[in-house]
C-alpha cells in the first residue's frame, strides 16, 4: 500500500506550546513523525518529548485488553471483556448509588484535546446527569495559579502574537520557555524589534540568554517581590490614575495593606536588593505596553504560592496594561485569550442537586476514607504519583469498594489499587483536536486502534 502522511497534534500537554506533527504510515504501522511546518503555532518545531513520542507506538508495555483480578495488589490479572468489565461496574455503581461514585481524569485523558476539551466535557456531562462526583485534575498542576488570577479576575490572557507585535518590555515571571517554545520565538521576536525582556527565576533558565535583566529570587518568595514592586509604584504615584478608577475595586485597600511592604522588607524575603526591586518596578511601571509571561505551575508549588498569581495579576491593572495591545498577561497553561472559547457538552446547569465533594485534595481523600465516594475511577491519571502523601492515598483507595483505572501503560495507582483496567487508546488511534490561543488544530486518526483499546 502506499504510504499515507496525516496532520495531527503531539500528545504532550504543554499549553500554550501546542506542537503539529506529520505521521506518516503504511500498511497501518508507522514510519515516521515529524514536525509540521505548516502549523502555524509551532512552525514544525517539535521537543525531545514529540520526538520520543513514537516511542508509544508498538510499545510492549501497552494496555491491549481489559483487565479483571480477585485481590488488590496481586500481580494476577485475568483478561476480561468489555462487555463483562462494564457489566461489572455498572452493577456496582447501582449498589453504592451516585452520590458515592467518583470520576478522577488526569491530564492523559486530554492528550488528544487539550484547550479544547470535548473528552473532559464529555465525562462532566455524564457525572451531571448522573448525579455523581466529578473533580478538575487542574488542582495539582496549574489550577492553583488560575485560583490566584481569578481572585484578582485576570483570568485571560493575551496572546504570543500580540505580545511580538505590541510589547516593549516583557517580564517572563518564572516561565522557563523551554516548555513554552512557540512563546519563545515571539519574545525573540519583541526582542528584536526593542523590546525589554526581564527574566524573574530561581535559577538561570535557557530564557535567561534572551533578557536584558535576570532577577534570582528565594523560591516561594514571588509574591514579595510583586507587593514591594507595587508599593513602589504607589509610593512613586506612578500607577495608572485613569485606568484604576475606571476599571478596579479595592485601590484604598491596596494602598493602606502595601505601606509596610517596602523593598527592604522584600530584600530580607527574596535575597533581591531593594535597589533593583525599585528598578524593576519603576521601568514596569514606565515602559507601556508591558507584559508579564506567568510560568505554569512553578510559581505555585508551595504553600499559599496561588497568592503569587494574585499579586503578581494586579501588577497590569496598577499600570493600566489590561486591554492594551502589548500589555497585561500573556500565554500561560492553562489560561485563555478573549473570546477563545467553545460551546460546552457538559450540562452543567442540568447537575443533579445534592452534597458533592469539593475539588480539593484533601476532600477527595477524606470522602475515600469515610466511605462517602465507594466507586473510583481514574481516568489517565496515575493518582498514587500525583497527590501528595502516596501512603494516606493508598489506604484511602484500599477503602474503596471499586477502583476503575483507564490507561495506555500500567502505573503505581494500577498496581497497588486498580480492580479494573480499561485500556486506552493512543492519540493516533483516535480523532482529536487541540486549540491555542489563536488555533484549533484538528488531530486526524492515522492507525487503527491496537488490540482491544478503546477512546474513552
Amino acid at each position: 500500500m502506499p504510504r499515507e502522511t496525516i496532520r495531527t497534534m503531539c500528545p504532550m500537554n504543554c499549553h500554550p506550546t501546542l506542537c503539529g506533527m506529520t505521521v506518516t504510515v503504511q500498511d497501518g504501522s508507522l514510519v515516521s513523525i515529524e514536525g509540521d511546518e505548516t502549523n502555524p503555532d509551532s512552525q514544525g518545531f517539535l521537543c525531545m518529548r514529540g520526538k520520543a513520542a513514537h516511542e508509544i507506538i508498538g510499545n510492549p508495555g501497552r494496555l491491549l485488553g481489559p483487565l479483571i483480578r480477585a485481590k488488590r495488589g496481586s500481580p494476577d490479572w485475568t483478561p476480561t471483556s468489555w462487555d463483562d468489565a462494564l457489566d461489572t461496574i455498572a452493577t456496582r455503581m447501582q449498589a453504592v448509588g451516585p452520590k458515592a461514585v467518583g470520576f478522577w481524569q488526569g491530564h492523559g485523558n486530554a492528550a488528544n484535546d487539550y484547550g479544547f476539551g470535548l473528552k473532559r466535557a464529555q465525562m462532566e456531562r455524564f457525572a451531571n446527569l448522573y448525579g455523581c462526583q466529578f473533580w478538575d485534575p487542574a488542582m495539582i498542576c496549574w489550577g492553583l495559579g488560575a485560583f490566584g488570577a481569578g481572585l484578582t479576575g485576570a483570568v485571560e490572557t493575551s496572546t504570543k502574537e500580540d505580545l511580538s507585535a505590541h510589547s516593549e518590555m516583557i517580564i517572563l515571571w518564572g516561565a522557563n520557555t523551554v516548555s513554552q517554545a512557540s512563546t519563545l520565538k515571539h519574545v525573540e521576536i519583541a526582542k528584536r524589534r526593542g523590546a525589554r525582556i526581564v527574566v524573574v527565576d530561581v535559577r538561570r533558565t535557557e530564557a535567561s540568554a534572551l533578557a536584558d535583566e535576570v532577577i534570582l529570587l528565594r523560591p516561594g518568595s514571588d509574591t514579595a517581590l510583586a507587593l514591594a514592586m507595587m508599593h513602589v509604584i504607589v509610593a512613586d504615584r506612578r500607577w495608572d490614575a485613569d485606568f484604576v478608577d475606571q476599571h478596579t475595586l479595592g485601590f484604598s485597600a491596596l494602598k493602606e495593606h502595601l505601606q509596610t511592604m517596602t523593598p527592604q522588607w522584600a530584600e530580607a524575603l527574596t535575597g533581591v536588593t531593594a535597589e533593583r526591586i525599585v528598578g524593576l518596578a519603576r521601568s514596569y511601571a514606565a515602559i507601556r505596553p508591558a507584559m508579564i509571561v506567568i510560568g505554569g505551575s512553578s510559581l505555585h508549588k508551595g504553600g499559599n504560592t496561588y497568592e503569587a498569581a494574585r499579586a503578581i495579576a494586579c501588577l497590569p491593572a496598577l499600570t493600566g496594561n489590561f486591554g492594551k495591545p502589548g500589555g497585561g498577561l500573556g500565554p500561560r497553561h492553562g489560561g485563555r485569550s478573549h473570546g477563545a472559547g467553545f460551546a460546552s457538552q457538559a450540562a452543567a446547569e442540568r447537575r443533579v442537586p445534592g452534597d458533592y465533594v469539593p475539588n480539593q485534595l484533601e476532600a477527595i481523600v477524606e470522602a475515600l476514607e469515610t466511605g462517602a465516594v465507594k466507586v473510583l475511577f481514574a481516568i489517565g491519571s496515575n493518582l498514587l504519583s500525583s497527590f501528595p502523601d502516596t501512603n494516606r492515598l493508598r489506604a484511602a483507595l484500599a477503602k474503596a469498594n471499586l477502583v476503575v483505572a483507564y490507561d495506555i501503560f500500567s502505573n503505581q495507582t494500577i498496581r497497588e489499587a486498580a480492580d479494573i483496567v480499561l485500556p486506552g487508546t493512543i492519540w493516533l488511534e483516535e480523532i482529536g483536536a487541540k486549540a491555542t490561543n489563536t488555533y484549533v488544530h484538528l488531530s486526524d486518526r492515522a492507525m487503527t486502534p491496537a488490540g482491544d483499546s478503546r477512546p474513552v
